[in-house]
């Protein structure tokens, strides 16, 4: 596995801790054991934020973004780090929201502002994607 930090500004000190794990089966087992409750989930990739406290003190990490090194292309990084980006802002701009003032949970566990923040990441990173195929097909040769 491989493992370094990201920061979100250039100057800042809040990171995440990324992590790329040769085997695809590696990201299964390490996302079971840290977040059991998403026993379901079935990816190459994922984001997770949280807060870490050290004798009451908040710490400078933000979270964790895991990667597969299979499934490594450039619409799913762009897709991760703009969780990443998104979650770090609803963290820290005053009624920061993807559409308007949206609900965070519904009944069902995902809210409006989830989902539109899936949506909003996915569109990234097809973006992203499309720029490096169509990028490298005009650039062939030269």
């Amino acid at each position: 596995m491989k493992r370094f930090r990201v920061k979100l500004e250039k100057e800042g000190k809040e990171y995440y801790n990324v992590r790329i794990f040769d085997y695809q089966v590696e990201i299964f087992d390490y996302l079971h054991k840290k977040w059991p409750h998403h026993l379901d989930c079935d990816t190459n990739a994922a984001t997770f934020a949280y807060d870490r406290y050290k004798d009451g003190v908040k710490q400078d990490i933000l979270g964790d973004v895991l990667f597969y090194k299979g499934g490594l292309g450039a619409g799913v990084v762009s897709h991760e780090m703009t969780h990443a980006t998104n979650y770090w802002l609803d963290r820290r701009v005053k009624n920061y929201a993807l559409g308007g003032k949206l609900n965070k949970k519904s009944s069902k566990g995902f809210g409006t502002w989830r989902i539109l923040e899936e949506k909003h990441a996915y569109t990234i990173g097809y973006l992203v994607s499309q720029f490096y195929k169509k990028y490298h097909s005009v650039n062939e040769g030269y």
